[in-house]
């Protein structure tokens, strides 16, 4: 991103985009901006993140267009990248050149095109994120039950269990079925995403900080809406992408709209999730006391019915393992790549050994592996990770110290933390290798 460029200059009205940016094969990333100046909440609209989703990519386009064909007093501050993703665009890849999924890299920042909009992100501070993509609708499992989805739109929310209630319910949830609602009264098919898995599971969508819905929410405290519309088989008519794209630009009208006459709330966010002693970095999915019920076509008719689905629903997700928050973390300064990525992610640091006249904090504590079952699948967490604790009094040279009272400390919990189900040890690329007898390399300080 250009240092003299500033994307988020003061516009009236909506521009035709400012190139931020460049992909891994140098084109260029746009971003439009506009609408109320210098008032009103923050929306950021993201499209295009997956190269092969050219209806969502589309609709972000389509809508801005409609504003500026209509002059229309959208009463946010807009901003909006139609495409994160050119070089999958240009090659019709889900993923981009690097081969690397963007919306499964918003926790390691492998791509050049997620770290861009990190940035963006931490510069200007959105109030609400809109996360846009589309869904396949024919499933290889369902179609054996002759089923198919058949929703025009999906949305969903932040769910991992480290945020505040009040992102996973509250407002942000009010304003979601608020826009479903509006979007079945002008007849399309509207629900929150749900998810059929292959096992017969029945959830929503995954609480993992892989994907930008969890890991901004968590990260920075901003409320993201993903928004998921039905891609049309390759042999569907011309008029089914015409209505997909259509639910979507109205589905995006609708959260602007009410971005608007909530930006109070939205702007009232806590500016640091480290509020709370205790972060949940460990979950379970709770069942439901009935099985879930989800409008599907019926492949032989297409036509919808209304479908009691036969597997477990687990609707709901419950914490079952905390860490109580240290004032910070302490990382060996050897594990280059770990303090590199915290550094993409925007957390203040601060080096104990290059302050002259430091004293050693009050307390450090450092965790012992005593056992852990590893998992045989790649970058998934370890199961029943037991820890041994030693505290002791000591020097810090050689460590980079990460506070959380910083904005989004609780986000360092989730990632560092070794037992944490989200976090980096579950990818062997940063040295937190956890096997029994080893002696965890991150210290937990205090004072």
């Amino acid at each position: 991103m250009s240092a003299s460029l500033d994307p988020f200059a003061s516009a009236s009205k909506l521009d035709h985009g400012e190139v931020v940016g460049s992909s891994t094969q140098g084109r260029a990333i746009t971003i439009h901006r506009g609408g109320a100046d210098d008032c009103g909440p923050r929306v950021l609209l993201v499209g295009g993140q997956h190269g092969d989703e050219s209806l969502a990519r589309g609709a972000v386009n389509r809508f801005l267009q409609t504003v500026r064909a209509t002059n229309r007093t959208i009463g946010v501050q807009l901003a909006a990248i139609a495409d994160l993703n050119p070089d999958g665009h240009a090659a019709r890849t889900r993923r981009n050149a690097a081969g690397i999924d963007l919306n499964r890299d918003h926790q390691r920042l492998h791509a050049v095109e997620t770290r861009l909009l990190h940035q963006l992100v931490r510069r200007w501070r959105p109030d609400l994120i809109v996360d846009v993509h589309t869904y396949p609708s024919r499933r290889k499992h369902l179609l054996q039950r002759g089923w198919a989805y058949c929703h025009d739109v999906f949305l969903d929310l932040p769910n991992n269990p480290a945020l505040p209630a009040s992102m996973r319910r509250g407002k942000l949830n009010e304003g979601m079925h608020r826009v479903m609602d509006q979007l079945r009264e002008e007849g399309f098919l509207a629900d929150r995403y749900l998810l059929v898995r292959r096992s017969g599971r029945v959830r929503h969508s995954t609480a993992d900080v892989v994907d930008a819905r969890n890991q901004f929410a968590l990260r920075y405290g901003i409320p993201v809406i993903l928004v998921e519309g039905k891609q049309p088989r390759r042999a569907a008519s011309s008029s089914a992408r015409r209505r997909t794209r259509q639910a979507l630009v109205r589905t995006l009208q609708h959260i602007v709209d009410w971005a608007a006459a909530n930006g109070t709330g939205l702007a009232a966010r806590p500016t640091t999730l480290a509020d709370h002693p205790r972060v949940a970095v460990g979950c379970r999915y709770q069942p439901a006391d009935a099985p879930a019920r989800l409008l599907l076509e019926q492949v032989d008719s297409g036509q919808p019915k209304e479908v009691e689905l036969p597997g477990r629903y687990t609707p709901t997700l419950r914490a079952t393992q905390y860490a109580r928050l240290p004032d910070a973390y302490a990382v060996p300064t050897a594990l280059a790549g770990l303090n590199q990525l915290l550094a993409a992610h925007g957390f203040q640091s601060g080096s104990v050994a290059s302050a002259p006249g430091h004293r050693p904090p009050r307390l450090v504590q450092q965790y012992m592996i005593e056992n852990c079952v590893l998992s045989r699948r790649p970058d998934r967490a370890a199961r029943q990770v037991s820890l041994a604790t030693r505290s002791f009094r000591g020097s810090l040279a050689g460590y980079t110290c990460y506070g959380t009272d910083q904005r989004g400390g609780s986000c360092l919990a989730v990632l560092l933390e070794p037992n944490s189900k989200y976090g980096l040890a579950r990818y062997g690329e940063y040295g937190l290798s956890l096997r029994p007898g080893d002696t965890y390399p991150i210290l937990r300080c205090e004072g």
